[in-house]
Parts: C-alpha cells; structure tokens; sequence
C-alpha cells in the first residue's frame, strides 16, 4: 500500500490521533469478496476553498462507517489547507491507516466560478495493498 509522509507538521500527535478515531470501523460482513464502497463529501478547506471529496474503495477487513466518514470531514475543516493536494495526502495517510482497504481512490474537486481563477482543479489519488489485483472490478471505476 502507498504510504505518504506527513507533510505539515500539525499532522502529527494528538490533532492526527484526535482525527483519525473518528473514522469509525467495523468487521467487512462479506470479506471474502471484492466490492466497492463509496462515500462522498465537501468541506470547506481554508486557502483550498469548497473541495468535493468523493472516496471510493474495496474494504478487506474492515469497513468505514458513512456516519464516521461524515464527523472525520467535519474535523478537517478547522485547519487551513494550503492545497486539495495537501488535504487529499492526508486523507489517504488517514483511511490507508485506520481502514486498511485492498484499494482505494480519492478524488478531491476544487475550484471556483470567479472571474480570472481556475474554475476546476481535480486531484486523484490511489492506492492498493501490493499483492491485491482484480483488473475487473477496477475496470467499472472508469
């Protein structure tokens, strides 16, 4: 599985610890089969203003609770994001570490309708444990 380095210092410690134990987990009811979840949010992400964050991925033992998804997002809001970038790494840090999931992949949208500013900027991350490969499943994601 990716791993990505915290790249703020702020991800670290109790704010990190506080943040990743409201993602909610549970036993995967069917682990013997590869299927896809899906949980979508925005949040308002300081200097990255409005970001749309859609996480799509394949539990292996256990899956994220909507409700948990939903209270995580919520505590991002409270830091100032330089970049859907630097949100998006520490998401995928957060959910490959506390969920574990065969694979995962997050997409972050951003941008906005103001004049003279880029009005979409999208950012895709993925990643997968190293010995886990179903091309089909995949396939559907588009």
């Amino acid at each position: 599985m990716s791993r990505v380095a915290a790249i703020r210092p702020e991800g670290t410690g109790a704010p990190l610890a506080r943040r990743r134990s409201l993602l909610q987990i549970s036993d995967n009811p069917a682990r013997h089969a590869d299927y896809m979840v899906r949980l979508d949010g925005a949040i308002e992400a300081g200097a990255a203003g409005t970001v749309a964050i859609a996480l799509a991925y394949i539990p292996d033992r256990a899956i994220l609770s909507p409700a948990g998804f939903g209270a995580y997002l919520d505590s991002l809001k409270g830091e100032n994001w330089g970049s859907i970038e630097e949100l998006g790494a520490a998401i995928l840090a957060d959910i490959e570490s506390e969920v574990v999931p065969r694979y995962l992949r997050l997409t972050l949208r951003g941008g906005t309708d103001k004049p003279g500013c880029v009005s979409g900027h999208v950012v895709l991350f993925e990643g997968r444990q190293p010995d886990w490969k179903n091309d089909a499943i995949l396939a559907r994601l588009g």
